[in-house]
């Protein structure tokens, strides 16, 4: 790196703190700006200065970390937030999705090594204003309060923010065709062309509007009026025709609500 990368630790437990702050320091361009227990205090220290990268905890006592990201995420030129945090696989997922990166305590030495990468990464190719923006959309279509809400959220992506290596790409939802699952991953049909995204299809579908799409089959959702008609097969077996003539499987269980959906006026 041309320049030490200078970084925040925000976090009520102190050996936390400690641990997390002897990882990084073997990282011999990584400099350390402080470390702060509370919100209040992170404050305190950001007026100051400003950190490359900052390590925010969620859950703090008074004040939670998501507080303090909100107020970053509105400076024209935000640090990069990776989340630290004790919640579960549930509770994290929407960090997983948006976020630069999230660590679970107890935290494991290979997710910060890769947590720095993806940093480093993001520093050198200069992709701040598309994950702050990323980072804005979570917000406001996830979280109301200082604490992740129960309640399902009202507001459907109109983007998806994916990352690779040293960018970041912001895709359409209204350009999806269809998706299909890839293990741990999805693979988006877009009108022109296709984008790996990192999520199960029961995690990305549950953003999407369900008037918009559709499942055809346990491992395929489409958008419904890309649906041309349906084909019946030799085996009595069904297949959706889309608009640009691709064939999809429609599988017996979702047989039925393809067809009610079919029904519907466009």
């Amino acid at each position: 790196m041309s320049k030490p990368i200078r970084y925040l630790i925000v976090d009520d437990e102190i050996l936390s703190q400690r641990n997390l702050s002897q990882a990084i320091t073997e990282q011999s361009y990584w400099q350390p700006l402080g470390t702060a227990s509370s919100v209040p205090q992170a404050r305190e220290i950001l007026t100051q200065d400003l950190p490359d990268v900052i390590f925010l905890d969620i859950q703090m006592p008074r004040e939670s970390g998501l507080s303090l990201a909100r107020e970053l995420m509105g400076r024209e030129t935000p640090p990069l937030i990776v989340f630290v945090t004790a919640f579960d696989e549930h509770a994290i997922e929407a960090f997983r999705l948006h976020a630069l990166d999230y660590l679970l305590k107890p935290i494991n030495d290979v997710h910060l090594r890769q947590a720095i990468d993806r940093a480093e990464q993001m520093l050198h190719f200069q992709q701040q204003a598309h994950l702050a923006q990323s980072l804005r959309e979570m917000f406001q279509d996830e979280y109301k309060n200082d604490e992740p809400s129960t309640e399902p959220s009202k507001a459907f992506w109109e983007h998806i923010s994916i990352r690779s290596i040293g960018r970041i790409d912001r895709v359409a939802v209204k350009d999806i065709v269809w998706v299909e699952a890839q293990g741990n991953y999805v693979l988006l049909h877009l009108r022109d062309g296709r984008m790996m995204y990192r999520a199960s299809m029961s995690q990305l579908e549950k953003h999407l509007a369900p008037h918009a799409f559709i499942r055809t089959h346990r491992s395929i959702l489409v958008r419904t009026h890309e649906i041309s008609s349906l084909q019946v097969l030799a085996d009595h077996s069904y297949e959706a025709v889309l608009k640009n003539q691709v064939r999809l499987p429609i599988s017996e269980r979702h047989l039925a609500k393809v067809k009610q959906a079919l029904s519907q006026p466009q």
